[in-house]
């Protein structure tokens, strides 16, 4: 996969993921283009892997699936017939929506919806609890959800050029211009700063028991 994005990829894929039904001719002109450069465009993006595919976004508690779980695994050992009876296992299940093998304590992360409490505890004794490979779950619900997206920051991605510098010149032009202004008495020469620091503290839970903490907080 190529690694470089100009900033007309960028625009195109940010657009798709804020509408991926979006027809060509209206893509072309939110960014720029005509109807068939914008085509080519989107075939290569697609042909080189930046998008992974295109899918429909149901809302789960209309459709009966309204609790949101996330659980912590922990595998007896690791042994490769102990992760192939694990990895089938979450494979055939549609209740898991995601799964990643972590750091830390835990050996995986599930991301798991159910239509009850009920439902869920079911799953969890029926299916995840007698694998073999399975040793423990601790699972936390989700009460509330504060945000949910599918798209990614482009700006903050790893791949693609980087936005061209102002040159020392530029910055030191204006620079130049408020000291004369400064020089010459004049009080309109100010500069502000602000802004917010926010801090994440997440406490990681070990195998023994006792509920996981996770909090965040804010100071301006």
């Amino acid at each position: 996969m190529t690694k470089n994005l100009d900033l007309v990829d960028r625009r195109i894929l940010d657009e798709l993921q804020a509408d991926a039904r979006i027809s060509n001719q209206d893509l072309a002109k939110r960014v720029g283009l005509s109807s068939a450069p914008c085509w080519r465009r989107l075939r290569r993006l697609e042909k080189e892997g930046f998008i992974a595919g295109y899918a429909t976004l149901l809302n789960p508690s209309a459709i009966g699936l309204p609790i949101l779980a996330y659980a912590q695994v922990t595998l007896e050992n690791h042994h490769p017939e102990s992760v192939r009876q694990f990895d089938e296992l979450i494979a055939h299940r549609p209740e898991v929506l995601e799964c990643h093998s972590m750091s830390g304590p835990n050996d995986y992360l599930l991301r798991i919806v159910a239509g009850s409490m009920e439902a869920y505890e079911h799953f969890l004794s029926t299916h995840v609890l007698q694998t073999k490979a399975v040793r423990s779950v601790n699972t936390s619900f989700v009460l509330r959800t504060k945000k949910f997206t599918t798209r990614l920051p482009l700006e903050a991605g790893a791949t693609g050029t980087a936005r061209p510098r102002a040159s020392a010149c530029a910055i030191e032009r204006p620079r130049r211009a408020a000291m004369a202004q400064l020089e010459a008495g004049s009080s309109g020469y100010q500069r502000a700063s602000g802004g917010r620091i926010a801090a994440l503290r997440i406490c990681s839970r070990t195998r023994g028991p006792g509920p996981a903490a996770a909090g965040a907080s804010a100071r301006r």
